[in-house]
């Protein structure tokens, strides 16, 4: 299998699609040599003043890895906010002063945020960023 066609399963899937394996790891249901993990922690005591929006302004930023087989095959980073309620991909600086992230890792990053806390229809990676004022571009 390539790399485009797994991300292509990725960005079309929902978290209904997903086995959670452990507490940090999920497995795709259809084809279980696909999975996702967030165990690796790179910044215990992230801080940007992105987040300082939410109620509690405590963060860390983790890797997601993509595996194949077990085997790594792409990583992304995502910022775990407000206490540990929400995780979310990693917004950039953007040129005019504020936050922005690319649409094309939004499936993923709405994958994962409902993996992690699955929050209805109110409650989702796109309220999360407007409470943020984090653009999609």
């Amino acid at each position: 299998m390539r790399l485009d066609e797994i991300r292509a399963i990725i960005d079309n899937s929902s978290s209904d699609d997903w086995h959670k394996a452990a507490k940090a790891t999920t497995i795709f249901i259809p084809d279980i040599d696909i999975s996702l993990d967030w165990n690796e922690t790179i910044n215990p005591n992230f801080t940007e003043p992105w987040h300082n929006c939410l109620h509690d302004p405590s963060a860390s930023s983790v890797s997601v890895v993509l595996r194949h087989n077990g085997a790594p095959v792409d990583r992304w980073t995502f910022v775990v906010v407000d206490g540990g309620r929400y995780m979310m991909p990693l917004p950039a600086p953007s040129a005019s002063g504020g936050y922005e992230l690319p649409a094309s890792i939004i499936p993923i990053g709405n994958l994962i945020f409902d993996l992690y806390h699955p929050g209805g229809a109110s409650n989702n990676l796109s309220a999360l960023l407007n409470k943020c004022s984090i653009s999609v571009v």
